[in-house]
């Protein structure tokens, strides 16, 4: 709350024609109904990025907030949490070891599904690095002065990523209903919204749907916007772009509250 005021400047600064006020907490959740969860990791190491909102030709924001409008107004509820912190984790060293790594003939798939990034930062893999199907004194990687496309688009894309601020990221989804199967289809719209910023070469979102004890833990910590530690990912502000940003006149879905007066103070002779 000691930032509301701080974040408040910074609104009206790139958007002076918004309006801040204090609005009332919400409950997604159906007190008789079937209520369910999920949170997201990365499917790899953080230094390889998911789709930023620059690479889209479209709003991603669409197909997040189309799932909401189509939630029955009465017993139905959704929510995507995002919490975020600025990182504590060092993976700049090793995003500049890994472009070294793939300037040097190094396929990015076999760099996401092989070896550990952190390995290469400790230095315990080099660009002549060996596997155990490999004899001896044949190195893995040799130096080349050509790239491919998909190599390039790897060292930009990475490049991209550990150049921008980072930051500590818990993002869960919930779903709430009047019934399981209702509510497990909600969970499951939402969660198929967050697709399109895998990349098939990089990174990806993966879901982990929850339940008992720790589905309870979820809801607690959704309730009252406590971050997780075992629950962090690694992202750029590009990529937390794409996933949530205040909607621009281009973002057709309905039901979004625009603001169409803005309140002014009296003027001072009144």
């Amino acid at each position: 709350r000691y930032l509301a005021g701080v974040i408040e400047k910074q609104v009206l600064a790139f958007w002076s024609q918004a309006q801040v006020q204090p609005a009332q907490d919400y409950n997604i959740f159906n007190p008789s109904g079937f209520s369910t969860g999920a949170r997201a990791r990365l499917a790899r190491s953080p230094i390889f990025p998911l789709k930023s909102y620059r690479e889209f030709g479209m709003d991603p924001l669409s197909a997040i907030t189309s799932v909401f409008t189509k939630l029955a107004k009465d017993g139905e509820g959704a929510a995507m949490q995002i919490l975020l912190r600025p990182s504590r984790r060092k993976i700049k060293k090793a995003g500049q070891k890994t472009m070294y790594l793939i300037e040097k003939g190094a396929k990015p798939e076999e760099l996401v599904s092989g070896v550990k990034v952190w390995d290469i930062v400790k230095g315990e893999h080099t660009v002549g690095y060996r596997t155990k199907e490999q004899k001896q004194g044949q190195p893995l990687y040799h130096a080349s002065n050509v790239m491919t496309p998909t190599q390039q688009d790897a060292v930009k894309f990475i490049s991209e990523k550990i150049s921008q601020p980072l930051f500590d990221v818990n993002l869960r989804i919930l779903a709430s209903a009047p019934n399981k199967p209702r509510a497990e289809q909600i969970l499951d719209e939402l969660q198929a919204a967050f697709s399109q910023f895998n990349t098939t070469i990089l990174n990806q979102l993966k879901f982990r749907k929850l339940s008992g004890r720790a589905l309870k833990r979820l809801f607690y910590r959704f309730s009252f916007r406590v971050f997780n530690e075992k629950e962090q990912m690694t992202l750029s502000s590009g990529e937390l772009a794409g996933m949530f940003h205040f909607p621009s006149p281009h973002l057709l879905t309905p039901h979004i509250k625009w603001l169409k007066t803005k309140q002014a103070p009296p003027p001072p002779n009144l």
